[in-house]
């Protein structure tokens, strides 16, 4: 008989039991969810504080002055340059090549309805001549609302882009181009800059 029972204590140091699983009481389970809820409570209480930390002090803040690191998605600031037409009208006309010839009277017309386009390809009318993108038609159905005001319409929208180059693009264009409206149309290209940082 003791040789049985010394069995037993070994198998319970090994960690097997020999007799039938006792239930555990209710307490010992509830402190052990409540042990679990609060190590999660404060697990997430720390990354906030870290997140919160992090956003104080600037730190991963986009910034369009440096650029991305993608070359097509960088720009040329400003946007828009001044020129002459041949019979010497001021406009204003697009720096960058991507954006095709467009211009807008330097000097806002009496009366005039101005707007603004930004986004990436789809906005931009990629696959699509000048004359079928979303600015163009844009474009008609304004001319065709206010047949008694000048309509200009600008299409500052670059395929490949993210929102911060687009946040440039709006902050340059308010600067320079006095529009009435702005039309922004983004989010597409975001995974492209965030892959592009890592």
């Amino acid at each position: 008989m003791d040789r049985g029972r010394s069995r037993r204590d070994r198998a319970r140091l090994r960690g097997l039991r020999l007799s039938p699983r006792t239930r555990e009481p209710r307490t010992a389970r509830a402190a052990a969810w409540l042990l679990l809820a609060a190590s999660l409570a404060l697990a997430g209480a720390l990354l906030a504080a870290l997140e919160w930390g992090l956003r104080a002090a600037g730190a991963g803040e986009p910034d369009a002055a440096r650029g991305s690191p993608l070359r097509y998605q960088r720009l040329e600031l400003p946007s828009l340059a001044p020129a002459l037409r041949a019979d010497g009208t001021a406009v204003l006309r697009p720096v960058d090549p991507r954006l095709g010839f467009q211009e807008l009277l330097r000097a806002k017309p009496e009366r005039a309805l101005r707007v603004v386009v930004f986004g990436e390809s789809a906005a931009a009318g990629l696959g699509f001549s000048p004359n079928a993108s979303f600015a163009s038609e844009l474009a008609r159905l304004l001319r065709g609302a206010y047949p008694d005001r000048a309509v200009e319409v600008l299409n500052l929208a670059i395929a490949g882009i993210a929102s911060e180059q687009v946040r440039a693009l709006v902050a340059d264009a308010l600067r320079d181009a006095d529009p009435d409206l702005l039309v922004v149309s983004c989010g597409h290209n975001e995974f492209l800059e965030v892959h592009a940082r890592r």
